[in-house]
């Protein structure tokens, strides 16, 4: 797999001042996070995450195979 290319050395300094500085990008403050939302669907497994504007959802499922060759559930 191709590794990604290094920063230059201007791309560097920019983020170094900009963290001595406590700027970012987005206008938020230093330690400020994004609001953060999880919420479940109505079915088993389902479940949506939003932080800021960025949304995931997501379903999961696993079988148990069968039970008489792996024992009880417990």
């Amino acid at each position: 797999m191709p590794r990604d290319a290094e920063p230059s050395l201007s791309e560097k300094t920019f983020v170094a001042k900009a963290l001595d500085e406590g700027l970012r990008l987005d206008n938020r403050k230093f330690e400020q996070f994004r609001p953060l939302e999880l919420t479940f669907g109505d079915e088993f497994g389902v479940a949506d995450a939003k932080c800021g504007k960025t949304r995931h959802n997501r379903r999961q499922s696993l079988s148990r195979g069968n039970s008489a060759l792996h024992g009880p559930p417990f």
